[in-house]
């Protein structure tokens, strides 16, 4: 008997070491097929050869190379052209160094335009190629200061002097085109595109996350179905039948299920002072949904109300959305609150919803990531939030606030709350299965954005928010 079962140990180990080697070999099969199709999958028409041509790592575009490149063509051909004049004049090339450039006179010599080229390259260079900088406001001060210099330079230069002054002419034109085509050329090749190649990248690189709405383009996927790709799995191991039951007094989410940067517990200090600060978001919440100052924007085809006010210290604008929702109002703000993480099911603006640290019953610390927004326009956010629940006067409240505490994570931008809350609120006439359902948005989305698209998308978000909820609540209740 002793025999027999170290017989059947010596083999199930072999059938184990065999199904590894088979998955193995499996596994660089699939892959080695998904990259063959992968590479005769072409492009949609929308992203063409030079669009994907200039992405590289980081999301920093090619098209800055190009522009440093017209930059560089710009000095040299300044100098080119300054060096032309002097030997068409037909002096000594000698005597005209010292005449233009010891001798300077802005009425006699030329050289300061070298000079306001060579100005031109090394700040273009240092802001936009170095330093990665994405805004105009650097061209433009070049291309507007050099024009300026090239208009007094027309009147003040003695024209008289040369006797064919041709080359002198197309010096100051030359140039003047040259900054206005940096001008266009940045406009058009660099920051125009730029953005849009960001969420491209962004969604290229996490094709599980699908656009929100109108997607750019599709990625298709090749279908396996080869027989032979199926196998038995690998056995697993003794008494594991238990591997998926959950400790109750855990604090902490499942490393597993969140990006490694995500995957740790803040300080002990942080907490207490989380835990103190917590209980003060539900007045503050309370105090803005019941402020005076608030606008009606937009009321939709369901009764609901959608309001902007101007925080007059921020000089910013805060949306709020109300309705009726076909659900108790305690139960409809604890569902909210306890279901943060599945949200993603129904809630098709988020892309994740994890929570990180439970502080205590209705205190955590939450980490969310959306999709991207405005027809693709604006890219993935993500927040790190600071959420309490309570009820404060007659209003059940789940509140929130960004707190600095993770590090950002690549295709993200980290995005920040100021404080916003799910409200409910039991209905006046006494309807106890109806409640009235409050969204304070306060969102700060970072990056160089057009603040109408912000505005038209965070509308457009509490629209689509609580039309999902009502769809979500129907399913709960069939």
């Amino acid at each position: 008997m002793m025999y027999d079962y170290e017989e059947q140990t010596r083999l199930a180990g072999q059938d184990r070491q065999l199904r590894a080697a088979a998955e193995s070999v499996l596994g660089t099969s699939i892959n080695s097929q998904r990259d063959s199709y992968a590479q005769s999958v072409r492009t949609p028409d929308t992203v063409n050869d030079y669009f994907v041509g200039s992405l590289r790592y980081n999301n920093r575009t090619s098209n800055i190379r190009s522009f440093s490149i017209f930059v560089t063509f710009d000095f040299f051909f300044t100098v080119i052209m300054w060096l032309v004049c002097i030997v068409i004049s037909g002096a000594n090339v000698q005597a005209a160094f010292v005449q233009q450039i010891i001798h300077y006179h802005i009425k006699t010599s030329l050289f300061d335009i070298v000079v306001a080229a060579v100005l031109r390259f090394i700040i273009l260079l240092l802001f936009y190629t170095i330093c990665y900088m994405d805004h105009w406001c650097i061209v433009a001060l070049s291309t507007s200061s050099t024009c300026a210099f090239l208009l007094s330079k027309v009147f003040l230069y003695d024209w008289s002097q040369s006797s064919q002054p041709v080359f002198q002419v197309l010096l100051i034109l030359t140039s003047f085109v040259l900054v206005w085509g940096e001008v266009w050329f940045l406009d058009r090749t660099a920051n125009s595109l730029q953005s849009y190649r960001r969420d491209y990248c962004t969604d290229h690189m996490n094709p599980e996350r699908t656009p929100l709405l109108s997607p750019n383009y599709v990625i298709a996927t090749a279908p396996i179905d080869n027989a032979g790709h199926f196998y038995t799995p690998m056995g697993s191991p003794d008494h594991s039948d238990n591997e998926d039951e959950v400790d109750q007094k855990r604090r902490v989410s499942n490393p597993s299920t969140l990006p490694y940067t995500l995957a740790m517990k803040p300080p002990q200090e942080m907490i207490e002072e989380f835990n103190k600060r917590a209980p003060s978001l539900l007045s503050k919440c309370h105090n803005l949904i019941v402020s005076e100052n608030w606008k009606t924007d937009t009321v939709t085809s369901e009764g609901d109300i959608i309001s902007y006010m101007t925080l007059p210290k921020l000089e910013k604008k805060i949306f709020k959305i109300s309705g009726i929702v076909d659900f108790p109002a305690a139960k409809l703000l604890n569902y909210l609150y306890d279901n943060i993480e599945s949200s993603t099911s129904w809630n098709k603006q988020v892309a994740e919803s994890k929570k990180l640290y439970i502080i205590n019953e209705n205190t955590d610390l939450v980490y969310q990531a959306t999709k991207t927004l405005g027809d693709g326009k604006i890219s993935a956010r993500d927040f790190v939030v600071l959420r309490h629940r309570g009820q404060y006067e007659s209003y059940y409240v789940s509140s929130w606030v960004s707190v600095n505490w993770l590090p950002t994570r690549k295709n993200f931008i980290r995005g920040e709350n100021g404080i916003g809350c799910f409200a409910t609120q039991s209905l006046a006439n006494g309807a106890t299965e109806k409640s009235q359902f409050v969204w304070l948005l306060n969102t700060n989305l970072k990056g160089w954005l057009p603040q109408k698209l912000v505005n038209i998308s965070m509308s457009k978000t509490l629209v689509e928010f609580i039309n999902a909820l009502r769809y979500h609540i129907r399913t709960i209740k069939d």
